[in-house]
């Protein structure tokens, strides 16, 4: 766990949303993030955990370390862009290339299927990128870690200095294991809780999101527990033993 102090001058951003206020820091090649809710700093630790014993190599995700910034609880990473790199969202892509909101052009279609192979065509000729593989890693993680923040903003690309483009690394995986989530009662078990999160953003249901596109990746789930049962205790911690116990049949060794 870092502790670290960082004056006014290194703030890069303030996102605002009925959610609370989150604030991001970037010194030294890292980007520092705030808790907004409570509990998004040890989330993204432990997602990003999870990743090391899977088929993902460590050049496809951000590794997260939660901590202190400014006495207060949050997290950070290393910068994932090389020098002259871009990272661009789907979102703000889609924006600039039409004008519209893709999640407004996406609602509109009646089905999942149909919602994800109009997100994949329209990259596939816009720029020649099959995404399919990118959804499939994000949305197999998205299935056991309940992320409910999956919009189209932190869906993305990177475009190299040659021009050509590459997809991006898995990030932001802070409002996951009920971190954020009004409805939920913490005194009711876990089982009733689960049920209370939604998905996006081709559907509400995790499961379906993930079918869309396949198992994305392995995990030694084995190994897995063992590493997130060294962590203290917190809720964090126990949904996602409880999630990993329960994907124990999505796997093979």
């Amino acid at each position: 766990m870092f502790d670290v102090n960082l004056d006014n001058e290194y703030i890069a951003d303030i996102d605002g949303t009925s959610e609370g206020t989150q604030i991001k820091f970037h010194k030294d090649n890292y980007w520092y993030k705030l808790d907004s809710s409570g509990g998004e700093g040890i989330a993204e630790e432990l997602c990003s955990k999870i990743l090391v014993f899977s088929s993902i190599t460590d050049k496809e995700y951000v590794c997260y370390e939660s901590g202190l910034i400014n006495k207060s609880k949050g997290c950070r990473s290393h910068s994932f862009l090389e020098d002259g790199e871009e990272f661009i969202t789907l979102y703000r892509f889609y924006q600039l290339m039409t004008g519209e909101k893709l999640n407004d052009k996406v609602n509109l279609l009646n089905t999942p299927r149909e919602r994800a192979d109009f997100v994949l065509d329209f990259f596939q000729n816009a720029i020649d990128l099959d995404l399919s593989n990118y959804f499939a890693k994000i949305f197999t993680l998205d299935y056991i870690i309940l992320n409910e923040d999956r919009h189209f903003n932190n869906l993305g690309f990177i475009r190299s200095v040659d021009g050509t483009y590459h997809e991006a690394l898995i990030f932001d995986n802070g409002k996951s294991l009920l971190v954020g989530n009004p409805s939920i009662n913490r005194r009711l078990p876990l089982t009733e809780n689960v049920k209370r999160t939604i998905a996006r953003p081709f559907s509400g249901s995790f499961q379906k999101n993930m079918e869309l596109f396949g198992i994305g990746f392995q995990l030694n789930i084995e190994n897995c527990i063992n590493e997130i049962a060294q962590y203290p205790v917190c809720l964090e911690k126990e949904v996602l033993l409880f999630q990993l116990e329960n994907c124990k049949n999505l796997f093979h060794e």
